[in-house]
């Protein structure tokens, strides 16, 4: 380091000082290029504006989560601490790893999230037994909503789905409107084979359809 007020201290050593984290021959001289520098002046201005608003958040953390399992006085040391070793991180650092941890975390759980949540609108058909008709085709991860034309079947009161081995994963009544059977299923199936079948109001079995998850 140097107290030429040509040569100015890095951004890094600002944020050291301002911290209060600079020590001997480097304390000295920062101090006398401070002194002459304004460039350096408005530098370390900014520096305290952002560890003030950061030690700001902390203070608003600290006051609103709550941990049951853990001693207030020892939660708030071990917040202070952590935040501590935040603070001492150069911000270009810090900031990488933000933008990194935000692509890496938090843009694909909210695209998930919203994937998830989107119904794939299915069209089937019907058959008589498994292996006869066309067999539809539905993506993984979204909750369904089954259409089939009301003039395939008369009247079904119910309908469930099976997988591949015969084992219920679904049952619930059916709807009509507008000429079309729907059946709405929210969760999600894994992929695989499935038949969907039809009852009417006293049980009598009427078709089937078959479903494949990709």
């Amino acid at each position: 380091m140097t107290s030429d007020p040509k040569l100015h201290p890095s951004t890094e050593v600002l944020e050291t000082y301002a911290l209060g984290h600079l020590t001997g021959d480097k304390l000295e001289i920062l101090e006398e290029h401070l002194f002459v520098c304004g460039y350096c002046q408005d530098e370390l201005a900014e520096v305290d504006s952002y560890i003030l608003t950061m030690k700001d958040a902390c203070d608003t953390v600290r006051s609103e989560v709550q941990v049951a399992e853990v001693p207030p006085s020892k939660f708030a040391d071990r917040l202070e601490g952590f935040f501590h070793r935040l603070f001492a991180i150069p911000r270009p650092v810090l900031a990488g790893a933000m933008a990194a941890f935000f692509i890496a975390i938090v843009i694909p759980i909210a695209y998930v999230g919203r994937s998830a949540e989107t119904p794939a609108m299915v069209e089937l058909s019907t058959s008589r037994g498994a292996g006869a008709g066309s067999i539809a085709m539905a993506p993984s991860g979204h909750p369904l909503e089954l259409t089939l034309n009301a003039s395939a079947l008369r009247k079904p009161a119910r309908a469930e789905m099976v997988n591949a081995v015969g084992k219920q994963v679904w049952a619930g009544a059916v709807t009509q409107s507008n000429g079309r059977i729907l059946i709405s299923i929210r969760e999600s199936l894994p992929a695989g084979a499935y038949w969907i079948r039809y009852f009417s109001e006293d049980g009598e079995f009427l078709r089937e359809s078959g479903l494949e998850v990709k």
